[in-house]
């Protein structure tokens, strides 16, 4: 175990009994009375937080000054996104903002993780037709790109395999995992291989966003005469 996330989606209905200022408070007191308990190597904070903008970032609020008023400095603070642009990560500096409210409560600078994100999840009304194709990798390219353009430390890209409560069958565009139920990869598999190919030289600026749309995005690595230029356009 190298991490030890307390709770998950607080801000999620039914996910947390009571007010939000009342998880704060949970959160401070168990962070406080787990940390001294585990392995100085486990990596102890969270908690998830579902909408990483708006009501998020306030509970985000709370939560440090909690923290603070607790002695609770947490190793690292997460998040999720399964909605809008991918360069919304970068548009509302979400990472930025959260590492702010951190400083200013005296909890130095914790880890900022991207817990969960993809696409989205599908509902049982609707089929979900992006998943399976090239969208599906357009748009992991884009949300790493936003991601390499913030503070944000380590990402969790949800989930590695279909599953059987999404779809029955194979390419259905239904589920949202990496691989289908039996294994097949998907395009966002090629996605993931094209990213891993560029980050392995070191990311140059690029041209100013000015009237760029928001669902562009553009990643550059150089490396003396060798060069990756990866651009998508994704939905959102």
């Amino acid at each position: 175990i190298q991490y030890l996330e307390i709770w998950n989606e607080p801000d999620m209905p039914r996910q947390w009994g009571g007010t939000d200022e009342s998880f704060a408070r949970f959160f401070a007191e168990a962070g406080a009375l787990v940390r001294p308990k585990v392995d100085a190597r486990v990596m102890v904070g969270g908690p998830g937080m579902a909408a990483c903008f708006g009501g998020g970032l306030r509970q985000f609020r709370l939560l440090t000054a909690a923290c603070k008023a607790a002695a609770f400095r947490p190793d690292f603070l997460s998040w999720h996104d399964y909605s809008g642009f991918p360069m919304d990560q970068v548009y509302h500096n979400t990472a930025a903002r959260v590492a702010e409210l951190a400083r200013q409560n005296g909890l130095g600078s914790p880890e900022l993780i991207l817990s969960e994100w993809n696409c989205g999840l599908p509902g049982a009304e609707k089929p979900f037709p992006p998943a399976d194709d090239h969208r599906g990798a357009a748009n992991f390219v884009s949300m790493t790109t936003a991601l390499a353009q913030t503070p944000v430390r380590h990402s969790l890209f949800f989930m590695l395999q279909d599953g059987s409560w999404d779809t029955q069958k194979d390419f259905a565009g239904q589920a949202v995992g990496a691989f289908t139920l039996h294994g097949a990869p998907k395009s966002v598999v090629a996605g993931m291989r094209m990213m891993r190919r560029a980050a392995e030289l070191p990311m140059v600026p690029v041209a100013p966003r000015a009237g760029i749309p928001v669902n562009f995005s553009l990643l550059a690595t150089r490396q003396g005469a060798s060069g990756y230029l990866v651009a998508a356009s994704c939905f959102g």
